[in-house]
């Protein structure tokens, strides 16, 4: 999902909408009030209830069946929590980016001992699955495998090397992934883009057996 800095979601600024669904979204699939949606929100009664409102209309936001008050996340809320504000990716561009991004996760698992890891799933979701020209960013979802350590390594190392704030194989591997193109490539775990209930399409790797996933 796209969101503009210098444009209002529901007359809220994008950086607070998306912050309110994150933590909308940690209560794992438990229904929420309005003063819930306040205190995500960080605004009063008044201030927040027409936004809700909004959200509601808008399909982010489900009224619970059969209650008054009573309110659950729905899978737009999941897009919303994952968003990133940017100035637009024009599709072309995009298009680009994801055939150097295939490429990578190829190159990688060509050579599994040389990066002890590989790329088992790369899914696409967000602004792409849509038909618009200008994309907010190119949102991926990637799962990854680490491989066992070689023999002989120790694993104090490892951990000292992880203190010492060094990058780990999967690290490595979301980075180079990433292109060097972090305004333009967001990169997500799939664990994630699954529990938040994400439409998404798989490029690469296996097909999930997932009801979100998107026509190809």
């Amino acid at each position: 999902m796209h969101l503009r800095s210098d444009e209002l979601m529901f007359g809220v600024a994008p950086a607070i909408l998306i912050d309110g669904a994150q933590q909308l979204h940690r209560r794992e699939g438990r229904p929420f009030e309005l003063n819930d949606f306040c205190r995500a929100l960080g605004a009063p009664v008044r201030e927040a209830q027409p936004v809700l409102e909004q959200m509601v209309a808008a399909g982010f936001i489900a009224l619970q069946e059969g209650s008054i008050g009573s309110y659950s996340a729905t899978p737009k809320l999941g897009q919303l929590a994952l968003a990133n504000i940017s100035e637009g990716l024009p599709r072309a561009q995009a298009d680009a980016l994801m055939t150097r991004i295939l490429a990578k996760a190829k190159s990688v698992n060509a050579e599994p001992q040389k990066h002890q890891c590989v790329v088992v799933r790369l899914v696409v979701f967000g602004s792409y699955l849509t038909a618009k020209e200008i994309l907010g960013d190119l949102d991926i979802g990637v799962e990854l495998k680490e491989l066992p350590r070689p023999p002989g390594q120790d694993r104090r190392n490892t951990y000292r090397d992880l203190l010492r704030g060094l990058a780990t194989p999967t690290s490595k591997v979301r980075s180079l992934l990433r292109l060097r193109k972090p305004k333009h490539i967001s990169i997500h775990d799939l664990e994630e883009v699954l529990r938040l209930g994400t439409p998404y399409r798989l490029v690469f790797g296996e097909q999930l057996d997932c009801a979100n996933s998107a026509p190809q």
